[in-house]
This record gives C-alpha cells, sequence and structure tokens, in this order.
C-alpha cells in the first residue's frame, strides 16, 4: 500500500531466472513481469502459456523495437526522444497503442541512461500527431509516470527532486 493513496501494482523482475520460476509466481499470484533484455524477454515470450502483462524494464536498442513492442504490454525505458519516435513508429505499424514510460536521468550520470531534465519540456504533450503510442510516448495525451533513475539520498523526496 502506497502511504500516498496511489495504487501500486507489483511487478516480478524475472531477469535471469527460470521459466518455471515465472510460472510458480503466476500461479501465486503475480500478474505482471517484468524483463530487462528483449531477448531473454522473447525466449520467456514464446514459452509461457500461461496470462501476463510483460513489462520491458531495460535499457532499448532502436533495433530491438520492433520485438519490444510486438511482446511488451509496457515499455519503461524510453530514453531519448528518438527511441520514443520509433516506438512510435512501429507501435503504428502493428496497429498497437503501446504504453511507455519515460526515462529521465535526473542525477546527470553519465552511467546512467535517460533524457536529461531539461528535455522535459520537449516531452510534453504537443499537438502533432503520434499515432501509435500512449502514456509518456503519445506526445498528444497526459503522461502516464516518469521513471527517473537517481542515486539513493536516504530521504524521499518528491519525484527524485531535492
Amino acid at each position: 500500500r502506497s502511504p500516498y493513496g496511489q495504487k501500486v501494482t507489483l511487478v516480478a523482475v524475472t531477469k535471469f531466472h527460470p521459466l518455471e520460476d515465472m510460472e510458480e509466481a503466476i500461479h501465486l499470484g503475480v500478474t505482471q513481469v517484468g524483463e530487462n533484455r528483449v531477448q531473454e524477454m522473447e525466449e520467456k515470450y514464446k514459452a509461457l502459456k500461461l496470462p501476463v502483462i510483460w513489462n520491458l524494464q531495460g535499457h532499448l536498442q532502436k533495433n530491438k523495437v520492433k520485438k519490444a513492442v510486438a511482446m511488451a504490454d509496457l515499455i519503461q525505458s524510453a530514453d531519448s526522444l528518438d527511441i520514443m519516435k520509433e516506438i512510435d513508429r512501429r507501435a503504428g505499424e502493428a496497429g498497437k497503442v503501446q504504453d511507455v514510460l519515460l526515462e529521465f536521468n535526473i542525477s546527470g550520470e553519465e552511467s546512467k541512461h535517460g533524457l536529461p531534465p531539461q528535455s522535459m519540456k520537449e516531452a510534453q504533450p504537443k499537438p502533432f500527431p503520434i499515432s501509435g503510442s500512449r502514456g509518456s510516448c503519445a506526445w498528444h495525451r497526459p503522461m502516464r509516470m516518469w521513471k527517473r533513475p537517481a542515486p539513493y539520498s536516504g530521504r524521499p523526496t518528491a519525484c527524485g527532486l531535492t
């Protein structure tokens, strides 16, 4: 339960875990799974016969967007405007409305992926057609959530900003 009255959804990250572990978790009530790599998601996606919501959480390369859109219910790692545009293009080709979260690198760490904070304004809703996505990537619709990796400071702050 969130102390802020928000709905919280458990996503079981199945990275490096075998299919049998995923199936057990789903039988115990898990409804969403997360993978970090498109290749590993593809193997499990093809083999798993149980209903589940798929989340892609790892860095997404442009050459893997087509496969990611085909499998993922939610892409949690749109970390550049180019990737957002490619997700939208591929989702449009597939006739799919893709849910996407923007990833911002608010810490400024070079080792982290994500849009720089100053691009938040550019990622805001705009009145031009982006047809194949919804959520953070659909600039003409409201954003669902922003993902923002930052170093742990030991104290909670609004949106990770101090």
